[in-house]
């Protein structure tokens, strides 16, 4: 303790970090010493805490902020969950789900009851794809994001394999048998992956029946197509398009010959895989090509007529093949569909040729 002669004359006791002033308010300051060893020893038991609330704040803020993400994941997982469910954009993606739940549950009833109920529990997404058809067209150009929707969507519409899966849970573990724990165990698993998979068919559909919509957009197509650098570019998927109104008539006199031992086995292997994958490709180009950005002035495909003929085709050979009580109608319907694809590729080939040439860097050509 040091006694020190004011101005004033009056005595004046000081002692290290504290400092009283005869007829002033007491104060209290951090000398330069006390700080140093308050950060050479924080473990040390003595605290002192400085005039200014401003590194005491900063502490704790520090300590906060390292123990709340810890923390508040789950809480915020569950926020989010119960805001998207509330929120008002998504009642339609949640009622369309909840409204395919009864069509899975009777699509996939066949699989809990009768003779099927043996090979286990089946989930049917029929319902769940529909329900993303829906979605997709429900939400295109608007606010809420597609791809949100049909999340909501296959969630809600994953209840329904909730309910497949745990039936027969429920089941097991009211009937002594061999295989009750084998169920307990891998059945919650199995609806947790049904789910899953009902929420990737949501997805995957309303985010391409969104992207088929802006595709035949009418301000889409009308427009002159041009690359990054400003140049006019042309779509080349005509040219799957013609190979197949090529390669396709070959590959189904192979398969559709009267005696099937004639080409032999392999080559009818061959021209099978290969119609199946070039039809894919070739019926793709096909619409990516008819509903390709064309300048005003240019030739506009009628793409609904090229694109809606070999569905059309193959529905018709089925209910065909169904009266006539063919043994594999579905067989039917897709040679109806190769046929009615080769017709198409061809007439669009020659149609296309006639209007626009095959020079795919022209501006007339888009």
């Amino acid at each position: 303790m040091e006694v020190q002669e004011s101005t004033d004359g009056s005595p004046r006791t000081s002692t290290p970090g504290v400092g009283l002033q005869t007829g002033s308010k007491p104060t209290v300051r951090l000398s330069q010493r006390s700080t140093t060893a308050a950060r050479a020893n924080p473990r040390s038991g003595s605290s002192s805490e400085p005039a200014s609330g401003g590194s005491g704040s900063e502490t704790g803020a520090g300590i906060i902020s390292e123990t709340a993400p810890e923390s508040c994941t789950d809480v915020s997982t569950i926020q989010r969950l119960a805001a998207g469910a509330t929120d008002d954009s998504l009642r339609v993606a949640i009622a369309v789900g909840l409204a395919s739940v009864p069509v899975s549950l009777l699509l996939s009833w066949d699989s809990l009851s009768g003779e099927t109920a043996a090979t286990g529990a089946q989930f049917d997404g029929l319902a769940v794809l529909v329900a993303g058809v829906i979605v997709g067209f429900y939400y295109h150009d608007r606010s809420t994001s597609t791809k949100r929707a049909g999340i909501w969507t296959g969630l809600t519409g994953g209840l329904a394999a909730v309910i497949v899966f745990g039936f027969p849970t429920l089941g097991a573990i009211t009937s002594p048998s061999e295989t009750h724990s084998i169920i307990v165990v891998f059945a919650p698993v199995v609806a947790v992956l049904a789910v899953g998979l009902s929420v990737g068919i949501a997805v995957v559909t309303a985010l391409g029946t969104d992207w088929v919509l802006g595709r035949l957009d009418r301000d889409h197509r009308r427009r002159e197509p041009v690359d990054i650098d400003g140049q006019p570019t042309g779509s080349r998927w005509w040219v799957a398009v013609a190979l197949y109104a090529v390669v396709a008539p070959v590959w189904l006199a192979v398969l559709l010959w009267p005696d099937p031992d004639t080409f032999g086995f392999g080559l009818s292997f061959l021209s099978a895989f290969g119609l199946f994958a070039c039809s894919v490709v070739a019926f793709i180009g096909l619409f990516l090509d008819a509903t390709t950005p064309r300048a005003v002035d240019t030739w506009q495909p009628t793409w609904w007529l090229y694109v809606g003929v070999p569905p059309a085709v193959a529905g018709f050979v089925y209910l065909a093949a169904t009266v006539r009580d063919s043994v594999y109608p579905a067989g039917d319907a897709t040679f109806g569909f190769y046929i009615g694809l080769a017709a198409v590729a061809v007439v669009y080939a020659v149609v296309r040729h006639r209007q626009t040439g095959t020079d795919s860097s022209s501006t007339n050509f888009e």
